[in-house]
């Protein structure tokens, strides 16, 4: 899948996500990203199971030429994940990433 975010202030271009207490994110192999999501949900039966889950995802960005781009990491606490990009960068960046509920090993279909 592939997400464009435009950065409107040519000083400030930065990438934010919220996540919840348990998101786990890191930079992976420099120029990629990596994200993991914990995800509860009840069933909706007569007897309700609360049942737990993972989504793993993986990222890149990269420019209209297909050009990657690396940004520094700011934040990569619990419940936040920040990406900083250059002056340089170019103000429209493509976000392509691939969503697993099986691990991160599935990203390499992705590559």
């Amino acid at each position: 899948m592939i997400w464009k975010s435009i950065f409107l202030h040519q000083s400030s271009k930065i990438f934010f996500i919220q996540g919840t207490a348990e998101m786990k994110s890191n930079n992976y192999k420099g120029e990629s990203y990596i994200i993991q999501e914990k995800i509860k949900y009840t069933t909706r039966v007569l007897n309700p199971l609360t049942r737990m889950m993972s989504a793993f995802v993986y990222a890149v960005f990269t420019d209209e030429n297909n050009q990657l781009f690396k940004g520094e990491v700011k934040n990569a606490e619990n419940r936040n994940f920040s990406i900083s990009f250059a002056k340089e960068a170019p103000s429209q960046l493509f976000v392509k990433y691939a969503v697993s509920y099986i691990s991160f090993a599935k990203h390499s279909i992705f590559r």
